[in-house]
């Protein structure tokens, strides 16, 4: 606890020791030493996990990094939280299953080893601890996408967005919205204005031009093109001062493309009267 340093590399490099020197049933006898320890910080431990199942899939004991994964990962039993409690003392051991560095490795341990069913328990597990982040929530629902489960690939696209704000929703709001109109088009056009009128709604002033783009295209591909402009002018309103002249320049070159130029003149005077010049 006075180390100024990580000794945890010590006893990784103690295992190495004897893994160079082809001697792996020793190497794991100092793992398993290792592993309980009292270290610092929960980082600490979940590097020696790491670092053991890393070794195990070296030699080509997939079964047993697996194995390793779920021994590091399982929550503590009640009675084990109960004599913590009583000692008043908290060794890292106690919070290591939250530890996302260990998530990230089982996770993608499954992925490569398991099966859907055994990927999807661990997903689920690390959105039951509360710990995933965005990419988590992408990586999972891009999972279900490959297994063609739509659906459920969306319900988690739902949970991510719910889970995170701005700015860490930004990358969930944008794949979720882009793969739902590759997906349907224009089969549910209504769900899909919901979900990006839900969008724009929860989406800063600063951040949302793209959102509102990208709701234009969905009306120009499949919807309305009143609807399309109803959309740009929404955005026009929506964005911050120093935006509002690019988005009022995108809105009337595709209201000349679509009506016409003619019909550009009303654009063209709501452009004005707000005191912006355009370059024509």
């Amino acid at each position: 606890m006075k180390a100024v340093g990580k000794p945890h590399t010590l006893w990784v490099a103690f295992a190495k020791l004897y893994e160079n020197h082809k001697d792996i049933a020793n190497a794991r006898v100092i793992f398993d030493k290792a592993v309980q320890v009292n270290y610092k910080t929960v980082d600490h431990l979940a590097s020696v996990w790491c670092e053991w199942a890393e070794m195990e899939l070296r030699h080509r004991n997939f079964k047993g990094a697996l194995e390793l994964m779920r021994r590091a990962t399982a929550e503590p039993t009640v009675e084990v939280k109960r004599r913590v409690a009583a000692d008043g003392y908290e060794p890292v051991q106690i919070k290591l299953h939250r530890s996302l560095r260990l998530w990230l490795l089982f996770v993608d341990l499954e992925e490569s080893l398991g099966s859907l069913e055994s990927t999807h328990v661990v997903y689920e597990r690390i959105l039951d601890l509360r710990i995933a982040t965005p990419q988590i929530i992408i990586n999972y629902a891009v999972l279900l996408e490959d297994h063609k489960y739509f659906e459920d690939a969306f319900k988690v696209y739902e949970r991510g967005v719910k889970i995170f704000k701005y700015p860490h929703v930004k990358d969930i709001w944008v794949t979720y919205l882009s793969k739902f109109v590759k997906r349907y088009g224009k089969s549910k056009l209504e769900r899909a204005r919901e979900l990006f009128e839900h969008a724009v709604e929860q989406t800063p002033a600063d951040a949302v031009k793209p959102l509102y783009l990208q709701y234009a295209k969905l009306e120009e591909d499949y919807g309305l093109a009143k609807r399309a402009m109803r959309v740009y002018d929404q955005a026009t309103k929506a964005v911050p001062a120093n935006e509002k002249l690019s988005m009022y320049e995108i809105y009337i070159a595709r209201a000349a493309e679509i009506f016409g130029v003619p019909r550009t003149r009303r654009y063209m005077n709501k452009q004005l009267s707000l005191g912006f010049h355009t370059r024509t």
